[in-house]
């Protein structure tokens, strides 16, 4: 709400707020009693009290409750570094790069999640994979280390 008109509107609250007081005092001086005059100003001020708090609530944010998802997203990172391999890696389609890691754990030389980042484990399976394939210099050069991912995929 914009300042002028929360202020135009407190300011008309009080004004009415304050006439209603004082006609209360005058107006039924002669029927009512100092009790009754009493409590028809105290429900009054409730009342205007009331709609003063509830001004102020509208005019306040809401605290929404935070929304989480319901299962937890996971997206690696990839992290190629600057070995002949993950570069050499890096140079496949994401699904190129899950299907060499399947035919790894496959071939029982690949134990982590099928994600198609380069790291640690994927990493040592393949070096792991080119030794026992009797091509360990194939982790040596990015054609050797090309050819040893091809041959996983095909």
């Amino acid at each position: 709400m914009l300042p002028m008109i929360a202020n135009a509107r407190t300011t008309l609250i009080a004004t009415a707020t304050a006439a209603a007081l004082a006609l209360t005092t005058a107006v039924p001086a002669h029927a009512w009693g100092k009790n009754e005059q009493n409590f028809l100003k105290g429900v009054l001020a409730t009342v205007i009290v009331g709609q003063v708090i509830k001004e102020v609530r509208k005019s306040q944010p809401r605290y929404q409750q935070p929304t989480y998802p319901t299962t937890p997203v996971y997206v690696p990172a990839p992290h190629y570094g600057t070995s002949v391999l993950s570069q050499a890696f890096a140079e496949y389609s994401p699904a190129s790069k899950r299907a060499i890691q399947t035919r790894l754990r496959n071939f029982g030389y690949y134990r982590g999640g099928i994600d198609g980042a380069f790291g640690p484990g994927t990493r040592s399976a393949l070096e792991s994979y080119a030794r026992d394939t009797g091509n360990p210099r194939a982790t040596q050069s990015r054609d050797g280390a090309v050819g040893l991912m091809n041959a996983l995929l095909s």
